[in-house]
Order: structure tokens, then C-alpha cells, then sequence
């Protein structure tokens, strides 16, 4: 990081170390690392803890790796069938091993020497009592709306646009709006589709990476534009995609595909309302049919379409309606470009490095 000014001031700089420790899900490591790829490009020392499969996106994004020996098994199956009652039994237990896992690499990493600053995902805020005891500034980073959790810390980063946030939430901490924080991790690959040869309308449509559709949703959404004019390009996630069965010519399904890249050739999205989503499609300047799952997603679909940037999904057989209905509406495109031009996908990452450096300066100076 390079910084005019005096000697001891270049040297307190220089001194300074943070780890951020996402919930190791996509959603939740994607936006952090915007962050962290801002601190490292300013010469901080970062690291990370999380999974091994996000091991090549901490490492472009120029942090170091920290592995839990339990890895995080972030999915919830579709339905409630006695085999998906058992898996959902077992992907609890993994994720409470996993935690536990998670706290014991942070306190591995906290007593050394540094890091000054801990940036924790709210899933884990019992990790901020151990930060504390170290004599380490906490920083909570939410990655959806801020919800009041206990203890408060000092400052609190949001990945969201202040018009997500619940005003019945009182927050005591400095509350930052940091959103969108979007590419925070890019795809490998573009899953061998020509995104620019798409031809007519397209709809994307995607079920984000934690909560998983059932086949029979899909064979929804390929049944009500098989033969169309629109070109569909649906994103499976949890779901292998042979058990969506077959497809006509102007339907593509994968099960990953990268998002954010697709979405600048859609006209409309059928999303599960996830916030990066929602931010992805805003950024875009894409209408949205809002198909939520979770409490958290089905706030977000409210707010989005109280907003006037999309519609809730009801139901399968006004499928096509619906998405012929959003792809003409002039007066949700115009919400949209509104929203998108007073947002910047630069400023966010710029306004949250700003602030945790800010805290290490100021700590290391009372040293």
C-alpha cells in the first residue's frame, strides 16, 4: 500500500493484517473477497479461512489460505421425503462440525502477531469473543440485510442497497452499505456456451447454490417455453442435470453457469432472490420474477418488488405470462436503470477497504 506522510505513519500502514472469515457458501465468500482483493491490492496482509474449493478464488484475490480441517457442506435439499429428511439430518451435523472447525483455525490464526482486524460473517459470532480476548478489532460483514445479533460490534459492513435494509432492525453498531458487491469470484469457465449467439428473448434462470429445486420446477420452466421464441439457459445447482430430462433446441441446461456473464444477454431472470442475485440483475439492468425460498430470500423478493424491480412467481401455469409480461414492461426497465445509475460496483469494495484500514491505523496508533 503505498502512503505519503511520515516514517511511523508508513510503518503503522504496513503493520497491519486482517482475516475474514466467511460462511463457506458462494453467496457469503464471493462478497468478501471484492473486499479482500481491494486490501491486497493496497499492500495489506490478508487471510482467509474457508473451504478448499474456494482455495483458487482466495488466491486471486491475492490472500492467504487458512483451511478448516471440516469442510462446510452449504446445500439444503428441495423436499421433505423421508431420504431428503435423513440428508437434511446430515448436512446439520456437518455444518455444526463444520463450525466448530472454522473457530478452531481462527484460533490458530488470531494470537499470532497479527491480524488487527477480524472480519466475521455473522454465522459465526461467537468467533468475536475470542477476537476480543486477543485484543483484536471485530468488524461483523453481512452479506445480505444487517439483523441485530449480540454482542454489537464497533463498525458493520452490509452487502446490500440501503432500500433491502428492515427499518424495524435496530442496529447500535456503525452501520456501512457497501453493496453491490458482485464477481467476487469468476467463473472457470463458460460452460461451452456461446452466450453472444444467443438468438431472440432470453430467460435465465438459476436457483442460486445453497437451496435446491426439484426436477419437477425445472420441467416446469421447460414446458411452458418449449418451442418459443425466447431461449432459455437454466442453471440446475444442486440438481444433476440428466434428471431435468429432455429439452428442445431453444432450451440450454447446466447445472453451473457463470451468472453474472449471462445475465448481460437476458431480458428477464427467474431467480430464488438470493442478494447477490438481486444485486447481479440489478447491476444488469434485468428485470426479475422472484422465486424465494428461505425467510431471508422471501424478504428480499418483497422488498425488490415493492421496489418495482420485478414480480413474485404465482405459480407455474403463469409461468409465461408473467415473464412475457416483465420482458415489455416499460415501467420496471426504467426502475431498474434507475437503481443501476446511481449504484457503482467500484465504490462498494473501495468504502468497506476504507474503513477497516481506518480501524487498524487508528489501533495501531494507540499502541
Amino acid at each position: 500500500m503505498s502512503v505519503s506522510g511520515p516514517g511511523w505513519l508508513r510503518e503503522v500502514v504496513w503493520r497491519v493484517g486482517f482475516v475474514f472469515v466467511p460462511y463457506s457458501a458462494r453467496g457469503h465468500v464471493a462478497p468478501m473477497l471484492r473486499v479482500v482483493a481491494e486490501l491486497t491490492a493496497r499492500g495489506e496482509r490478508v487471510r482467509v479461512v474457508a473451504d478448499a474449493c474456494y482455495r483458487d478464488a482466495v488466491r486471486a484475490a491475492g490472500a492467504v489460505m487458512v483451511l478448516p480441517e471440516v469442510e462446510c457442506e452449504a446445500r439444503v435439499p428441495a423436499g421433505y421425503t423421508l431420504r431428503e429428511l435423513l440428508e437434511r439430518t446430515r448436512l446439520r451435523q456437518r455444518r455444526w462440525a463444520a463450525g466448530r472447525a472454522v473457530a478452531h483455525a481462527f484460533e490458530r490464526v488470531v494470537p499470532v502477531g497479527s491480524p488487527d482486524v477480524c472480519v466475521i460473517d455473522p454465522h459465526f459470532r461467537k468467533l468475536d469473543a475470542v477476537a476480543c480476548r486477543s485484543g483484536r478489532s471485530v468488524v461483523r460483514f453481512w452479506t445480505t440485510y444487517a439483523k441485530p445479533a449480540w454482542p454489537m460490534t464497533a463498525l458493520t459492513l452490509v452487502n446490500a442497497l440501503p432500500e433491502f435494509q428492515p427499518r424495524h432492525f435496530r442496529i447500535d453498531s456503525e452501520l456501512y452499505f457497501v453493496g453491490p458487491l458482485v464477481d467476487g469470484m469468476s467463473p472457470s469457465d463458460d460452460c461451452g456456451i456461446e452466450w453472444q449467439g444467443l438468438v431472440g428473448p432470453v430467460l435465465v434462470v438459476s436457483p442460486g447454490t445453497v437451496f435446491a429445486r426439484s426436477a419437477e420446477f425445472f420441467r416446469g420452466v421447460v414446458r411452458a417455453f418449449a418451442g418459443s421464441e425466447w431461449t432459455v439457459v437454466i442453471a440446475t445447482g444442486q440438481l444433476p442435470v440428466d434428471a431435468v430430462g429432455p429439452v428442445p433446441d431453444n432450451i440450454v441446461v447446466r447445472q453451473w453457469i457463470p451468472q453474472s456473464q449471462v445475465l448481460g444477454y437476458a431480458d428477464v431472470f427467474l431467480t430464488h432472490a438470493g442478494m447477490n442475485s438481486i444485486h447481479e440483475s440489478i447491476v444488469a439492468g434485468v428485470p426479475m420474477l422472484l422465486a424465494p425460498r428461505s425467510l431471508e430470500q422471501r424478504f428480499n423478493a418483497s422488498r425488490a418488488e415493492i421496489l418495482g424491480l420485478g414480480a413474485r412467481l404465482a405459480g407455474p401455469a403463469r409461468l409465461r405470462r408473467q415473464v412475457d409480461w416483465l420482458a415489455a414492461d416499460v415501467a420496471t426497465g426504467a426502475r431498474l436503470d434507475a437503481v443501476r445509475r446511481r449504484i457503482s460496483v467500484s465504490a462498494g469494495p473501495v468504502c468497506a477497504a476504507d474503513r477497516l484500514c481506518g480501524i487498524a491505523v487508528r489501533k495501531n496508533i494507540r499502541r
